[in-house]
């Protein structure tokens, strides 16, 4: 209830360490759980008519050679999570950037997809990008809840 006022977001990427300021940069990142993609959608927060609707995100998510592992509604579009079995730990600056350079061709993938239906889509392969957090609001215009639509193997 406290936060139910503000925007709040986190970021995919686990700190090693709290950031000396802001809110922190790809170097901070000791480790991932996983891909995110960010499909906003027409209608709500985005009135841009270059957008899927709701329906055509939700089929272009349905056409990804992985099934996601949990996917949420951010209040504008789908947040559509890709977890890993278990946490990419990087232990050096070399296992890092395979992971930058791999989260850029998943990025890549899903926003080539999304301009072959005429669309354009965001890029949110950085590994320290923020999310909203499910069970808090989006604020950019009237309050809308983030809420989680599946959980692979579950739905709400």
């Amino acid at each position: 209830q406290r936060w139910s006022s503000f925007n709040t977001w986190f970021t995919i990427g686990l700190f090693g360490k709290r950031p000396q300021s802001g809110r922190g940069k790809a170097s901070d990142v000791a480790a991932s759980p996983g891909f995110v993609a960010d499909i906003d959608c027409r209608g709500g927060v985005h009135n841009e008519k270059n957008l899927p609707t709701k329906e055509e995100a939700f089929k272009l998510i349905g056409e990804f050679p992985f099934r996601p592992s949990l996917l949420i509604w951010s209040g504008g579009g789908y947040q559509v999570y890709h977890l890993f079995d278990e946490p990419w730990i990087f232990e050096t600056e070399s296992q890092l950037e395979k992971a930058k350079a791999l989260s850029r061709r998943w990025q890549h993938f899903i926003l080539s997809r999304g301009k072959e239906k005429g669309w354009k889509l965001d890029s949110v392969g950085s590994v320290e990008h923020l999310f909203r957090v499910p069970g808090t609001f989006n604020h950019k215009g009237s309050p809308v809840p983030v809420e989680i639509v599946e959980v692979k193997n579950a739905s709400f």
